[in-house]
């Protein structure tokens, strides 16, 4: 008999046996781990909309037990808005692990069950952080599913209680509760000082910020402390009630994998929206400011306080999403949470169309200056690095067996000129691990850069490598000359993009071979304004741009009309 190996966890537990690991989660492991499901885009765009589907139905039943389980403190509808992203991810997680498990269903494979601790999440963010990293809290998710298909008697998988593994209980770091009261103090000073008219939540373009408060005779002052749930989420175990047991009797359907949310979002949902909610109402409370206009571009995903007080108050505030990065995918899997739940969305795209969506200048691309990269020797390679699990879904790569770009970066760089790669830098989208720092060990460790540097590196860099087409290259492409790296076949792109990225490859600004791509920058690094300044490349990059609200002229006519 084969085991089959979910995660890091139980795949420690099988060295000597035989066995089918379902999982990449580290590079050691990707030759023998199978494919994930997803790597079929045809299936990810289908499960998409079925994940959808699912979660608008499930909305309805959850708020409606979490309004029963807060006795009416807060509408049905308000509870639907505060959950709904959440349980977007909580669907697309559950899901791909269900289909996985089902697609190995067969009486030859035997799982491993341990007796794990339970990780208690504090939010949506904590979920998804959960999700993609925490080798504990995703094999309960599969072992979850699994038991419960064996309850169901729908799993030939057979159950092997034999394994025994130690756990570490990790403490929970106690809280200063001087300092938390400092906060609360600073942020009702800040409430009771407010007199905006139009509030924008998140960081902006500096100059764009002062230029706007100033036409609109607002002081451009950020009130950073009024919702501050970076520091104040970590106060939420402090103030955690004990989980009270409230049953709701929700109607069973057809659908199995319905059926078994339903059954079991309760084990698993962020304590922030159960023993914790009042902790969060009573700081949504405090917030009394009335501003006409509010503009978030992150707030609304994982800001836990900013999304329990705009519910409270969207019948008399208007409030706006605005795009924070390059939306020319066909799967975006914010898109369904955002349209359902702003009185408008500001996108970036000219191309997208729909009842609440309007297009505006892009905020990040007012008044930007001018790089002389001609005089600059840096080439900048923008990473991708993959999580060690499948956290949602996306229109790129979900796991290291589909991406491994460690492995074609390796390649590009041993084959450009030694006189070039001197000046190779690598900026990774977030802190690598020791294991991706062991990847990446030909390139000198001087020549890292910070994660998610590219803004400041820009102005020190003759060519820029982007590793995935989003807003990365977006930023770039205005600047310095730039170049796409990937493989097009794993990105599901827009169908108004599709053109562009044709007469990208053909023009070389975008490459899938990292010979190919080794040879362009050896061919053109000396001179490469030649290149750049070729009428076709120059054709190509307006082409690509004019998909794309950029600012003309610096003037902000357009958003001052829109703040009326």
């Amino acid at each position: 008999m084969s085991y089959l190996a979910t995660t890091k966890i139980d795949y420690g537990l099988l060295k000597n046996k035989k066995k089918k690991l379902i999982n990449s989660f580290d590079f050691s492991v990707v030759n023998e781990s199978e494919k994930n499901i997803w790597q079929n885009k045809r299936e990810l765009i289908k499960d998409f909309k079925y994940c959808n589907k699912i979660t608008n139905s499930l909305s309805y039943e959850i708020s409606e037990y979490l309004y029963k389980y807060h006795e009416g403190k807060l509408s049905k509808g308000k509870f639907r808005e505060l959950i709904y992203f959440w349980l977007i991810y909580y669907v697309q997680v559950n899901y791909n692990k269900w289909k996985t498990i089902k697609k190995f269903n067969n009486k030859k494979f035997s799982f491993v069950v341990l007796n794990t601790p339970k990780i208690e999440l504090i939010d949506n963010l904590d979920f998804l952080q959960k999700n993609q990293s925490n080798h504990i809290h995703n094999y309960n998710y599969y072992k979850n599913i699994i038991l419960y298909l064996k309850d169901q008697k729908k799993l030939k998988i057979h159950l092997n209680y034999s394994f025994k593994k130690k756990f570490l209980n990790k403490k929970k770091n106690k809280k200063n509760l001087i300092f938390f009261n400092i906060i609360i103090l600073i942020s009702k000073i800040e409430n009771f000082f407010f007199k905006k008219k139009y509030l924008f939540i998140d960081s902006l373009n500096k100059k764009f910020f002062f230029m706007i408060n100033f036409l609109k005779i607002q002081l451009p002052i950020k009130f950073i402390y009024l919702f501050n749930w970076k520091v104040l989420r970590d106060y939420t175990f402090f103030f955690k009630k004990k989980r009270k047991n409230t049953f709701v009797k929700i109607k069973k359907k057809k659908d199995e994998f319905y059926n078994y949310i339903i059954q079991n979002f309760y084990k698993n949902i962020p304590i922030c929206y159960l023993e914790s909610f009042d902790f969060l109402s009573n700081l949504a409370n405090h917030i009394s400011i009335k501003p006409k206009k509010v503009l978030s571009g992150y707030a609304h995903f994982y800001n836990e306080l900013f999304k329990l007080w705009s519910a409270k108050n969207n019948k008399e505030i208007q409030f706006y999403n605005i795009q924070h990065g390059g939306n020319y995918l066909k799967v975006y899997d914010v898109d369904n949470y955002e349209r359902k739940f702003n009185k408008e969305n500001i996108v970036w795209e000219k191309f997208h169309k729909g009842k609440n969506i309007r297009s505006l200048p892009i905020i990040n691309y007012f008044f930007q200056k001018k790089v002389k990269y001609e005089q600059n020797s840096n080439i900048i390679f923008c990473g991708n690095e993959i999580y060690n699990y499948v956290a949602r879904i996306t229109a790129g790569p979900l796991d290291k067996k589909e991406y491994d770009v460690f492995n074609k970066l390796k390649k590009l760089y041993l084959k450009i000129d030694k006189r070039i790669s001197s000046n190779f830098y690598y900026i990774p989208k977030r802190l690598l691990k020791s294991e991706e720092l062991k990847e990446i060990n030909f390139i000198p460790k001087k020549n890292y850069k910070k994660p998610a540097s590219l803004k400041y590196q820009l102005k020190k860099s003759r060519l820029v490598i982007c590793s995935y087409p989003i807003t990365s290259f977006t930023d770039s492409i205005q600047k310095v000359p730039t170049i796409l790296f990937c493989d097009d076949k794993q990105w599901i792109l827009h169908n108004n993009m599709k053109k562009v990225f044709h007469q990208m490859k053909k023009n070389k600004l975008f490459f899938n071979d990292p010979n190919k791509l080794a040879d362009h920058i050896n061919r053109i690094y000396e001179d490469i304004e030649k290149w750049w300044n070729d009428i076709n490349v120059i054709n190509t990059r307006k082409l690509f741009l004019s998909k794309f609200n950029i600012p003309q002229d610096n003037s902000i006519e357009n958003w001052l009309k829109f703040l009326k």
